[in-house]
């Protein structure tokens, strides 16, 4: 199973991007997808990059622009996934 969420705009809350989470061996694995500011947001592409991310192996780098959204979309993962956060 695969959580879901939409990175919108502030100023229009049209999507901009997506964050996929999904359990795996007891850990949360994420992927994201964020459109250029001068593109428009193509759910399905922006939902397979997420997607190739999330099930890539390697680390991801999440941008500056989406941290914000990004630690309360994880916190939302453990609580969806019911795992413990080590401290």
């Amino acid at each position: 199973m695969i959580l879901k969420q939409y990175i919108r705009n502030k100023k229009t809350n049209n999507p901009i991007g997506v964050m996929l989470a999904e359990l795996r061996e007891g850990e949360i694995h994420v992927g994201y997808s964020l459109c250029h500011r001068n593109d428009n947001y193509d759910k399905q592409k922006g939902q397979a990059i997420a997607h190739s991310r999330l099930k890539s192996e390697k680390d991801i780098n999440i941008p500056y622009s989406i941290i914000e959204e990004f630690g309360p979309f994880i916190q939302r993962a453990y609580k969806y996934f019911r795992v413990q956060k080590d401290s």
